[in-house]
């Protein structure tokens, strides 16, 4: 008598999807709740819709020629991977990709790293799984250049104000000396399963693979320096823009937690993440709530804009070419 055998979903499929269905299903309720809450919070302090509309054209011009150095100087550092992998690719086709990139993560997480997967594979017919490794090696380098300038800054705003925020503080130097520690002794992947461990050994892997290249390391740190002090500038210039004093330094540590929050991609550029962030830090900074939301909806707008405008620009241009 024969058996009927049903056909089985490996278990691990099975899993992989509940995982994935899980892990949306949270983003979605957390960023519903993010929405509202921040919603709430713009209608109780309704003066900071006013401030949105001091900026002069001088100004604005200033914001954007920032936001093209910052996407110009990501691009160098993509550039850089890419090439290893496609060495006739220009610099032009990276910044444009970049362009797209930085406008559907504002739409969607994660929207722009779909989208240059699909554009690598169909155009390029290369798998972006090839090279994800060496981007996550560019973590290490950006978390450990962002969090070390972001803890620098918080010493120097303590020794000007006196004022001293254990969590920030302890939270950097964690992350600073966890960097330095991949930086010195290079360790080998964990034998271990998990997501966790798994993302571990990605940022080992990819760190491995730079470090093969000395010149590549001293270019990253300056590319990754140079990006956080873009962004750091224009929060400045918003600031005085509302009349409102600030040291250089107060902006670095806002723009290194800005960068660092990147990679918690829970909702559409950190929406709602970043503003509670900088909320909770606005008492170290000795910046009123209402102000550094105001900065941070001027910042978002601003670049928001330009993201619009470049990457349509950027999407004709890369349809042009093929």
């Amino acid at each position: 008598m024969k058996k009927n055998i049903d056909p089985q979903i490996p278990k691990n499929d099975n899993q992989d999807k509940s995982r994935n269905l899980i892990a949306r299903l949270i983003s979605l309720i957390f960023s519903t709740i993010l929405l509202i809450a921040f919603a709430m919070y713009i209608k109780n302090n309704s003066e900071i819709i006013i401030s949105l509309k001091i900026l002069n054209i001088e100004e604005i011009s200033i914001l954007i020629s920032l936001y093209i150095l910052i996407i110009f100087f990501i691009s160098l550092l993509n550039h850089r991977i890419i090439k290893k992998f496609l060495p006739k690719i220009s610099i032009l086709e990276i910044v444009s990709l970049q362009f797209i990139n930085n406008f559907l993560n504002k739409l969607l997480p994660k929207g722009g790293v779909a989208y240059r997967g699909v554009y690598f594979k169909q155009k390029h017919k290369l798998s972006y799984s090839n090279f994800i490794a060496s981007f996550a090696g560019l973590v290490i380098i950006s978390l450990g250049s962002q969090s070390f300038l972001g803890l620098l800054s918080a010493y120097i705003v303590f020794l000007q104000t006196g004022v001293f925020n254990y969590v920030i503080f302890i939270s950097l130097a964690v992350i600073s000396s966890g960097m330095f520690f991949m930086f010195i002794v290079r360790p080998n992947p964990i034998k271990k399963g998990g997501w966790f461990f798994s993302n571990i050994n990605k940022l080992i892997d990819g760190w491995k693979t730079i470090t093969k290249h000395s010149k590549d390391i001293i270019a990253f740190l300056v590319f990754s320096t140079a990006i956080l002090i873009f962004d750091s500038l224009s929060f400045y210039i918003i600031f005085s823009a509302l009349n409102y004093p600030v040291s250089i330094f107060q902006t670095l540590i806002l723009s290194s937690l800005s960068f660092m929050l990147t990679y918690i991609n829970i909702t559409p550029d950190g929406f709602g993440v970043r503003e509670g962030a900088y909320l909770f830090i606005s008492s170290t900074l000795i910046i009123s709530e209402p102000m550094i939301v105001a900065a941070s909806l001027i910042q978002r707008a601003i670049y928001f804009l330009a993201s619009i405008v470049f990457s349509s620009i950027s999407f004709v241009f890369l349809k042009k070419r093929k």
